[in-house]
């Protein structure tokens, strides 16, 4: 429009623009910078914004429309911050509002950190299609070459006009910008030990730089439902030329139940990283055994039946003495060739000086009519001692004895050679 003095009167339609900044990106409407129309048509997120140019401020409330899960060594995740050199990369983006006859989904990552999205890998999305609102999980493989520092990344949402490009107009949608940082903590461990009624969770950094803290996560799930269990951030104790170590106890966790840990480090920018998941499973700890051999085994008086052709036994218990100074458990396996149910471990808990005597069968046999002969055989006799409470499963070794398990005959032998007194 021109007024009587000739004046140009000219009018600025607000758009949404980027933010990446320019130079080098092209971002400012001279420099053909991505923009959109209509912005409260289709839009990223729960908001949208509209400007008559980039003003690259980064606080126009507008950019809530992607979330950066990260990467995973596996396709289909679980995704952690930050993007890792060969590894699955993944976004979430929302679309909303009317995507008519189609929306479409692009995006763009300056990998190297060259001020650029011009090179191989970096528009790993382009012309995903969406067709109504909602989120949008998209997986894209991460190069083998990074950088090592933050780099900016783009997102365009269109309705009908699938264009692929990070500049230039658009009729609808939006464009949001996003600046991708690797956290500055180096991890060398993240370990999840359990106990009783506990867990303790224990991690260790090569080095910090910037570090703010660390948060630790929890879940029964190991891909979701992670929730914080350190009410307030854990503060930092290493240096760029130091890393350190740091130790947390979960102390709010039910035996038999196996939990998933994530740890999430945070630098100074906001920018985090998740590592893990690590595993426990907290129970009643194992006893942790040793061998003695202050036990005396005795047979004990053989009971014998000769019925003649009808029925022929010999049974015999055992009898254990504790001659050492130390409470002593003892556990000794039987084997029934008749009865499966009678084939198990068998174990007492002596005091120094202490006597058992047993009434069931530890060696012996049963003849019976048509030739069947049932044998009972004690082939093992083990004794361990412990300075604490005794449990049903007891370590030596490496090898677990499990009450009412299956013998095992690499355990070390007690005692128990010749003892049959029906033999």
């Amino acid at each position: 429009a021109v007024g009587d003095s000739g004046t140009i009167l000219l009018y600025a339609e607000p758009m949404d623009f980027g933010d990446a900044p320019d130079p080098t990106f092209p971002t400012y409407f001279a420099n053909d910078g991505a923009r959109h129309e209509n912005t409260d048509t289709v839009w990223l997120g729960s908001l949208n914004s509209a400007e008559v140019d980039a003003h690259q401020s980064f606080e126009d409330g507008g950019d809530d429309g992607v979330q950066l899960l990260g990467s995973s060594a596996e396709s289909g995740g679980p995704y952690a911050l930050p993007f890792t050199p060969g590894q699955y990369g993944a976004v979430t983006i929302t679309v909303s509002g009317d995507t008519g006859s189609g929306g479409y989904l692009h995006g763009w990552f300056d990998w190297n950190g060259d001020g650029d999205w011009d090179d191989a890998d970096e528009n790993p999305i382009c012309s995903y299609a969406v067709n109504a609102p909602g989120d949008y999980t998209i997986e894209f493989s991460v190069p083998q070459t990074i950088a090592g520092s933050c780099v900016w990344a783009r997102f365009r949402l269109d309705r009908g006009a699938n264009l692929c490009a990070y500049s230039g107009p658009a009729p609808y949608g939006e464009v949001e910008d996003y600046e991708v940082c690797p956290t500055l903590i180096e991890l060398e461990s993240f370990t999840a030990t359990p106990s009783d009624s506990r867990v303790l969770l224990e991690w260790t950094t090569a080095s910090e730089v910037d570090n703010a803290g660390f948060n630790l996560y929890r879940s029964q799930s190991r891909n979701s439902g992670f929730a914080q269990i350190n009410s307030t951030l854990i503060p930092p104790e290493g240096s760029p030329e130091l890393g350190a170590s740091y130790s947390y106890t979960d102390a709010t966790v039910t035996n038999g139940i196996n939990y998933y840990y994530r740890l999430e480090d945070i630098d100074l920018n906001g920018s985090s990283t998740i590592h893990g998941p690590v595993s426990a499973r907290p129970d009643r700890a194992a006893v942790i055994c040793s061998a003695i051999d202050d036990i005396t085994v005795e047979a004990g008086s053989p009971v014998r039946n000769n019925t003649g052709e009808q029925l022929e036994s010999c049974f015999a218990p055992i009898i254990l003495t504790n001659t050492g100074d130390k409470t002593v458990t003892v556990y000794w396996h039987v084997t029934d060739s008749y009865l499966e149910e009678n084939t198990k471990w068998h174990n007492v808990t002596l005091r120094p000086g202490e006597k058992y005597s047993g009434t069931e069968a530890a060696w012996g046999y049963l003849n019976l009519m048509y030739g069947v002969t049932r044998e009972v055989t004690t082939p093992k006799i083990t004794a361990f001692y412990n300075e604490g409470e005794f449990a049903d499963t007891c370590t030596f070794i490496g090898i677990g004895i499990e009450l009412n398990g299956t013998y095992d005959p690499a355990l070390e032998d007690v005692s128990g050679v010749g003892l049959n007194p029906c033999r």
